[in-house]
């Protein structure tokens, strides 16, 4: 298995790195709620599988936009937020 710790992704013209992410989920614990995976009997039955889905849209803002937002704004330097 290879070790993704020191791997780089190419998303949205950045690079990403997976120690990156693992600074966004730190920064966003104490303020973003995890959305629970909740089964869905009907996905369920149609696969023959047990289906769970993630509802984001069960969030008080209907997305997952906050995540990007927030990581951003909490990388930003001093005189970025002076602005």
């Amino acid at each position: 298995m290879s070790n993704l710790t020191n791997k780089t992704f190419q998303i949205a013209n950045s690079s990403v790195s997976i120690q990156d992410l693992y600074i966004a989920e730190k920064n966003l614990e104490s303020v973003i709620k995890k959305t629970e995976l909740i089964e869905s009997p009907f996905f369920s039955n149609e696969c023959g599988n047990r289906v769970c889905i993630k509802r984001e849209d069960l969030r008080v803002t209907g997305a997952s936009k906050i995540r990007g937002a927030f990581n951003k704004l909490s990388k930003l330097s001093e005189e970025e937020k002076s602005r």
